[in-house]
């Protein structure tokens, strides 16, 4: 092995990828500057800005031009590191993400879509991303990673733009935050004995994705429809 293929296996399992995550902050400082300038939706925002007004619609457009070119740096940044592996000998084995034109476009439009819902219908981004990740037989634990720090993003910027405003109830977020730290925590656990028991068959997680979703749908619904009524 070339001492430039152990350096860049060394780098890919590093948490340390400045390029990669000096990225993903600037994204999320967009988003979040964004949000608080949109305001919360219940009241006018610190530049005035309501809902569905002129100034409102222009810093969406903003953010969504952003996030293209910050997807299009990303796609660049990807395509690079695979072409690199390929030029040093890289053994890509089952779980390698392969940086073809058809798995890029099926990965952005798959972030659109969890987007999309989750903007929608408030579902959850990390569970929609897991299932299609694991789909494409990216590595358990992978997707689990990608998918909890895509979810934390989403969730601290909507939460720290809920504290700007100050219509965040503290004593919910409390007990909710708690609450799911100790699914988080079981779920792990219940994840990877999932993973030791079926050798990383990724049917047996979507199955079990797929069984909480239909959860959270029935729970929500019931929760909302009380509501109403």
């Amino acid at each position: 092995m070339s001492p430039d293929l152990k350096q860049l296996i060394a780098e890919q399992g590093s948490n340390w990828q400045p390029k990669k995550q000096s990225l993903v902050y600037l994204m999320m400082i967009v988003l979040l500057v964004i949000s608080i300038l949109r305001g919360s939706g219940l009241q006018p925002s610190v530049v005035g800005s309501l809902r569905c007004s002129s100034m409102d619609w222009s810093l969406l457009t903003l953010l969504m031009v952003v996030g293209l070119v910050m997807a299009a740096i990303a796609v660049i940044i990807q395509k690079r590191e695979h072409a690199l592996k390929k030029k040093l000998g890289y053994e890509f084995v089952t779980g390698d993400l392969d940086c073809t034109p058809k798995i890029l476009f099926r990965v952005a439009l798959t972030a659109f879509a969890v987007g999309f819902a989750n903007a929608l219908a408030g579902a959850g981004p990390g569970v929609m991303l897991q299932i299609e990740m694991l789909k494409m037989d990216i590595h358990p634990r992978v997707v689990e990673r990608t998918a909890n720090y895509v979810a934390f993003i989403m969730t601290l910027c909507s939460s720290m733009t809920a504290v700007f405003y100050n219509e965040l109830p503290v004593d919910y977020a409390l007990v909710f935050g708690l609450m799911s730290m100790i699914a988080t925590m079981l779920g792990t656990v219940l994840r990877d004995v999932v993973i030791n028991k079926t050798q990383g068959r990724g049917s047996i997680l979507v199955l079990m994705l797929f069984i909480m979703i239909i959860l959270t749908f029935i729970s929500t619904t019931s929760i909302s429809l009380n509501q109403i009524i």
